[in-house]
């Protein structure tokens, strides 16, 4: 699969990991700054290649509105803490080398699923015998996941709305149901670009939930990305996510029958989300369906379930009429 930056728009779904999607999305951000209470970036990152020894560069380097400068540095994994404050100590000498009159703040964002252990900044210190000389050298870590939505929304970027989905409270439906209607504002390319980084970042944390209320949107896939590799996979991506979901619901209730009623659910609240109305309220319409179907029909149609643009139709595709409950004749 070919590979490249997320983000032009192609309909080409982008193998990027969780750095190289972070480094993305933080390109033209305002609410890297504002949530951790400093000033406004101006203009767009500075590229000066600051080489590491093996060809390291800074994450992200702004230049801020009081003429300071914001070095962030993004990390998925912490294993090696003090390797990565040594690293940071020699970023720091090459920034100042070059901007010597700036001010520097350094912070690395931590996006790892595990908490960080021990909390505090990284702390490195190269010292003499005597302890009174040498380097004492600190910058700043904030675990991602913990920092607060609100700059994000407030914000009105589309790449910092696609962020707050990986900080606390982006899993939280409201929040994603604001990303989905910002979403389907967007035409053409727009809404290519933003579908690859919504699918990336729900590839990258798939222990995150709220995705089902922005791609169980049925008007958020443009015609122009229809069977294309990008549509494919977030259908299958998806698909499975849901079929998975199901299937854990059947799991806890421990026989065939919660596993057909699981998807029946699945299918009837996406039909209901999108404003498709049916004829019977939703658990009865759900408890109908489980009923009516055998297990391998329920998961087609779960598989199926961008095609619903009109659900008597769709149903009638499958063979199964919702218009009586389970406890009337079909």
């Amino acid at each position: 699969m070919r590979k490249g930056r997320v983000g032009m728009g192609s309909g080409e779904p982008k193998d990027l990991g969780l750095d190289g999607l972070f480094k993305l999305l933080t390109w033209r951000s305002l609410a890297i700054s504002r949530v951790f209470g400093l000033p406004d970036i101006v203009g767009e990152p500075l590229q000066q290649e600051f080489q590491f020894p093996r060809e390291r560069r800074v994450d992200r380097l702004y230049r801020l509105a009081d003429g300071s400068l914001l070095n962030i540095e993004h990390q998925s994994s912490l294993a090696d803490r003090e390797a990565l404050a040594r690293r940071m100590v020699t970023y720091h000498v090459m920034i100042k080398d070059q901007f010597p009159a700036a001010g520097l703040m350094q912070i690395v964002i931590y996006t790892g699923r595990t908490p960080i252990r021990p909390e505090g900044p990284l702390v490195y210190e190269s010292l003499d015998a005597t302890g009174a000389h040498g380097l004492r050298f600190t910058a700043a870590l904030r675990d991602f996941r913990l920092l607060p939505i609100d700059e994000f929304r407030k914000s009105g970027r589309a790449d910092d709305l696609v962020l707050g989905l990986m900080a606390a409270g982006g899993d939280d439906p409201t929040y994603a149901r604001e990303v989905r209607d910002f979403v389907l504002r967007t035409r053409g390319a727009e809404r290519v670009d933003l579908l690859e980084k919504l699918a990336a970042v729900y590839a990258n944390m798939p222990e995150r939930a709220a995705w089902s209320a922005i791609f169980g949107e049925i008007e958020m896939f443009p015609a122009e990305i229809e069977d294309t590799p990008l549509h494919r996979r977030i259908v299958e991506f998806f698909g499975r996510k849901m079929l998975d979901e199901a299937a854990d619901e059947g799991r806890r209730e421990g026989r065939d029958e919660g596993r057909r009623l699981g998807l029946a659910e699945l299918i009837v609240r996406h039909a209901r989300r999108n404003g498709m109305l049916l004829s019977l309220p939703e658990e009865e319409a759900a408890a109908t369906l489980a009923q009516r179907s055998s297990e391998d029909t329920l998961m087609e149609m779960a598989g199926a379930l961008s095609e619903m643009t009109d659900v008597e139709a769709f149903f009638k595709r499958f063979g199964v009429d919702l218009s009586t409950s389970a406890g009337e004749p079909n």
